[in-house]
């Protein structure tokens, strides 16, 4: 957990200091909140005047189970993340399993695609 926290500091100071996250990014922000975005929204509603105003909200169920290793990665290369932590979150991210098991039998499976739930790095 404290090489998670520390990775984690770094790469939003990074990611905040070169200005790489848009100010309309609100979720996993310090500084920022849902109800940032909502204020932001009814600000919007209200500069809009007379003007039709369109919203629009999604959430994509199982985003973070279903993340794509190599997107990151990639992401990371192309925003010139430090090496270092690059091939930390790369072996965070690869060679992990899950055990499923009852009474009868033990499964084990390669975990191939998915960001680890419940961690410092994960949401």
């Amino acid at each position: 957990k404290i090489l998670e926290k520390l990775i984690n500091d770094r790469l939003n100071y990074y990611l905040e200091k070169n200005k790489i996250l848009s100010n309309k990014q609100f979720g996993f922000r310090e500084g920022k909140s849902t109800e940032d975005a909502i204020l932001e929204l009814f600000e919007n509603v209200e500069k809009s005047e007379k003007k039709y105003v369109l919203g629009i909200s999604i959430d994509i169920a199982g985003a973070f189970d279903n993340v794509w290793w190599p997107a990151i990665l990639y992401e990371l290369d192309k925003i010139k993340c430090d090496l270092s932590i690059q091939k930390i979150i790369k072996n965070y991210l690869t060679d992990r399993i899950t055990v499923y098991s009852n009474k009868f039998q033990k499964i084990t499976k390669e975990i191939s695609k998915g960001c680890p739930q419940g961690s410092v790095l994960g949401p």
